[in-house]
């Protein structure tokens, strides 16, 4: 298929996107003609809705740099179409009801046009609805959760992660090529996140699985988890967990002087987040859909100085990655919405992005009216001694 060069015209630069935009073009309006608020006059406000407390803190200000350098980028290149964007965060503590009050406050009070890159599997379920009854687009999410690449329930909702439904498939596929015959042991948060991955991993895999842990999100020790596995015969932890826990099982497992391989999610996967295991991080397997920080790509070139001039005191990685691409995807589309867009002019835009160039993103990036989940691919990578992660297969996508 041709590919379309694409112009960021506000940055008069070539931006490093192409797109097929299919339908009608993008921008020229619907039944509502004027713009909507939010995008009025000399700003477009964004809203960032993140974890800067509670159990993913760890995550928080490594998600808003990768959100802010991009958005400080484009500013300081002229804006989106004349207009600068204003990104407003707020601190949900990845608390479900602090993320539904500070959604009300930032549509009510704050004039959010669009929300980017909102992480977590409950906190996106606290306010899909509401926002989904305001006509607020949440776009590019950071889960996975297959209940929100729903065109039909959440018209308005993006996803910016590969599908829990996906990722246990693409991960047993590796482990009967890389752990023919063993007996598989499972740790998985207990929550609709870590739930989503265990049911759709044991369906798969069931057959091999001989023991499955589950952990609530508050707790600070899964050392009893891990001794289970480990007395249940496991050969290999397979483990669907966030970053604080993936710290706690490598910790547990080498403490114990247990050396089966251990397995993390993807979305768990981040060397600026995990170096604090250490040494213990080293052999450490994950699924990654986001690039190594010393892949030669342009994309990644560009992520890289972008985050060393606008968040010097960040350490590059996936996290940071990925919400910088779904920042980047956001701006991209609003471009091309025209200067005074409505939030469906941005929805037209947005899903019509075919085959987008210029992320920092394993696969291609697709989105249709049909599927609102731009990520499709990933491949497995294993930390190495500099606490880093090398690629160590092809990339695996859904079909």
């Amino acid at each position: 298929m041709k590919k379309n060069r694409w112009k960021l015209k506000s940055l008069g630069l070539v931006a490093a996107a192409s797109l097929m935009l299919a339908g009608c073009a993008a921008g020229s309006g619907g039944a509502d003609s004027g713009a909507d608020e939010g995008a009025t006059g000399d700003t477009i406000t964004i809203g960032a809705l993140l974890p800067l407390s509670g159990a993913a803190a760890n995550y928080g200000p490594i998600y808003q740099s990768g959100i802010e350098s991009y958005v400080d980028y484009v500013n300081d290149n002229g804006g989106i179409n004349g207009k600068q964007v204003e990104l407003k965060v707020y601190d949900n503590g990845y608390d479900p009801a602090k993320t539904l009050a500070a959604a009300r406050k930032a549509v009510t009070q704050d004039d959010v046009f669009a929300f980017v890159a909102t992480p977590g599997t409950p906190v996106n379920d606290a306010v899909a609805r509401y926002l989904t009854g305001e006509g607020i687009p949440n776009l590019g999410v950071i889960t996975g959760a297959p209940q929100f690449n729903d065109p039909e329930t959440y018209p308005k909702m993006t996803v910016f992660q590969l599908s829990y439904n996906t990722e246990p498939e693409l991960i047993w596929n590796y482990l009967k090529e890389s752990q023919t015959g063993k007996k598989i042991g499972v740790l998985y948060q207990n929550d609709d996140f870590g739930k989503s991955y265990q049911q759709a991993f044991h369906e798969l895999a069931g057959h091999s699985i001989v023991d499955e842990q589950p952990y609530e999100s508050s707790d600070s020790d899964v050392s009893s988890q891990i001794a289970a596995l480990r007395a249940s015969g496991a050969d290999v932890v397979v483990s669907f967990v966030l970053a604080k826990f993936a710290i706690l099982s490598a910790n547990a497992m080498a403490d114990s002087g247990w050396d089966a391989p251990l397995l993390i999610s993807s979305n768990a996967n981040d060397p600026a987040v995990l170096a604090e295991a250490g040494k213990n991080l080293e052999g450490v397997i994950a699924g990654t859909s986001f690039p190594t920080l010393d892949d030669s790509d342009d994309a990644v070139a560009e992520y890289l100085d972008i985050m060393k001039r606008y968040s010097p005191d960040i350490p590059a990685g996936t996290s940071s990655m990925q919400t910088y691409g779904a920042t980047k995807l956001l701006l991209i589309a609003l471009e091309d919405a025209g200067e005074n867009p409505t939030r469906e002019d941005l929805m037209k835009s947005y899903l019509s992005l075919q085959h987008v160039e210029g992320l920092p993103v394993i696969g291609d990036v697709s989105l249709s009216e049909d599927n609102h989940d731009a990520i499709s691919c990933m491949a497995m990578s294993q930390y190495n001694a500099e606490l880093t992660f090398d690629l160590i297969s092809d990339p695996i996508c859904a079909s």
